[in-house]
């Protein structure tokens, strides 16, 4: 079959190409660039969908594809390089980046408890097939429940 991997149902650009699964949350940035003219360009714009790798910002400006951007967490003042990988048509105009460093930190803990929630779907699936040591599961339930009160 010409445009499918091995196994797949689905064409190679319909799968999921992303290294992990983008989050839907909305972070305000301030983002920096320069131009080829050495122009500094400075925007605000929302981190609509987070990953480690990278994010979805939505934004007016368009820096090319290619260009390293500063992005500024206006929540946490947390600063990160970035670069442009993709200009996509959203609702409103928006860009896809990536992180040079992926970092887990500047999403925040709003992404950080969505990633867990995803991780703890995940694991709930696992467990219902059984096999897993009690004592491991027992030590498992303890952190969660004291996780849930805290929470």
């Amino acid at each position: 079959m010409v445009g499918k991997d091995p196994g797949s149902a689905l064409p190679r650009r319909q799968q999921e190409l992303r290294r992990s699964g983008r989050f839907a949350l909305v972070i305000p940035v301030a983002v920096k660039w320069q131009n080829a003219e050495s122009v500094i360009f400075r925007e605000e714009a929302e981190a609509v969908e987070v990953n480690v790798y990278g994010a979805m910002l939505r934004m007016k400006a368009q820096p090319p594809v290619g260009t390293e951007v500063e992005l500024t967490n206006r929540v946490s003042d947390e600063v990160t390089e970035v670069r442009v990988v993709a200009i996509r048509r959203m609702k409103t105009d928006g860009i896809a980046v990536e992180l040079l460093s992926p970092i887990e930190t500047f999403g925040g803990v709003t992404f950080r408890l969505k990633r867990a929630t995803d991780d703890l779907m995940k694991l709930q699936r696992d467990i219902g097939l059984g096999g897993m040591d009690s004592s491991v599961l027992r030590e498992f339930r303890d952190a969660v429940d004291f996780v849930r009160k805290t929470a």
